[in-house]
């Protein structure tokens, strides 16, 4: 693992697979000094963001690898999100309205509530996507 990250998990694009993505976030969030709070929030935002990557980018069919990074580079935690699916458009993400009431579709909603900052791109090579998120790290009182 490069020294600049406090954490790499790669897993494949399947909904079982996030426990154990989840359970990996949770532990470097914990040595990271993220306080409970907002650790539970964190985790909510990317869990919704690698179901986005599962069920968009890859159609729900678990073929195609998914990457989570973490740095924590003062008092910030930045998050990048790299799949190998269909091409996303940023300008075609966009949180559904509230006042939609039917199940699903709050993930865009609740990663931009939750992160400070969110951009979605291309990987340098062109071949997939790219999501990095950032949000300063809270203490708590």
């Amino acid at each position: 693992m490069p020294d600049d990250y406090t954490l790499e998990y790669p897993f494949d694009a399947r909904p079982e697979a996030l426990r154990g993505m989840r359970h990996a976030l949770c532990d470097a969030l914990e040595r990271a000094g993220v306080g409970e709070a907002q650790k539970e929030r964190i985790i909510l935002a990317v869990n919704e963001a690698c179901m986005n990557v599962i069920q968009h980018a890859y159609g729900g069919s678990g073929a195609g690898p998914v990457e989570l990074r973490l740095r924590t580079p003062g008092g910030r935690l930045e998050f990048e999100l790299e799949d190998r699916g269909i091409p996303v458009e940023a300008c075609c993400i966009q949180p559904r309205e509230l006042d939609d009431l039917r199940p699903g579709g709050l993930g865009v909603f609740f990663i931009r509530t939750i992160m400070d900052e969110v951009a979605y791109g291309r990987t340098a090579d062109g071949q997939g996507n790219l999501l990095r998120m950032s949000i300063a790290l809270h203490e708590e009182g």
